[in-house]
């Protein structure tokens, strides 16, 4: 996007320039409403779309999410980035059953652990020019990390928490296999148990009735979620239209990196 938000208060000083981004990315007014429904009850009809295993390789719903009253991760001071970290880990400490695992500081993390971490797609790359060009680097790895719901890392997690990469907590569900419903009822149980541990730490995350989480990336407002697929189709990106063709579906192509 080339754009990102420092804090809440970016989205009405510079609302000249984010409006019209967000109305170009999301088809959505100054005036209009956004109405957040991460309820899994309203998604019963939406059953395993490839029980067999034949097509889908994995199932991946994440969402982006921002501690109300601390800077974005793009202009935040190593205090603010520190108290999101201490705030997150104190949460993640206390969830229960299969959400229950462990938190990884990068700056406790030995080189050969963090890139097989991210090798297997559970830990963000470190900075690139990019992220360093949006300040998203500043006091790397410093109050960086990783939640993971295993005790031993050579098992595979299936809800992970990043803190303090792009947004203050990116928290996911991925599983091997296309139940969507699966990811998505285990990932809106960890949202919530996340969200009431802030709560109970006199936190929440932001959130407005016009522009729904609010978080740096204006690609993220709304829901915050992105949900995608790892799915084995041989060859069917060599044929004519295919990009067009998941245009049309309001499909968006990515590489294996996801």
């Amino acid at each position: 996007m080339g754009v990102m938000a420092g804090d809440y208060e970016s989205y009405t000083l510079f609302a000249p320039l984010l409006n019209d981004i967000i109305r170009e990315y999301h088809d959505f007014s100054p005036t209009s409403r956004h109405t957040t429904d991460l309820n899994p009850a309203h998604l019963k009809s939406v059953k395993d779309l490839d029980p067999n295993s034949e097509y889908v390789l994995s199932t991946r719903i994440r969402v982006a999410r921002s501690v109300a009253g601390l800077p974005f991760p793009s202009s935040s001071p190593r205090a603010a980035r520190r108290k999101v970290e201490d705030l997150s880990r104190s949460c993640m400490s206390a969830l229960k059953g299969d959400l229950a695992g462990c938190y990884l500081p990068l700056n406790e993390m030995d080189n050969d652990t963090n890139d097989d971490l991210i090798q297997r797609h559970i830990l963000f790359d470190n900075p690139d020019e990019w992220s360093i060009t949006a300040g998203l680097g500043r006091d790397w790895p410093d109050a960086r990390g990783v939640f993971v719901n295993v005790d031993d890392l050579d098992d595979t997690p299936d809800f992970v928490v990043w803190v303090n990469e792009e947004d203050h907590l990116r928290i996911m569900c991925l599983r091997k296999g296309g139940d969507i419903f699966a990811v998505f009822e285990k990932l809106v149980r960890g949202v919530n148990a996340l969200e009431l541990g802030l709560a109970s730490r006199g936190y929440e995350f932001l959130h407005d009735d016009h522009l729904g989480y609010v978080v740096g990336c204006p690609t993220n407002l709304g829901t915050g979620m992105r949900a995608s697929m790892h799915v084995k189709l041989i060859k069917i990106s060599t044929l004519p239209g295919f990009e067009r063709l998941c245009t049309r579906m309001g499909l968006e192509v990515r590489g294996k990196h996801g």
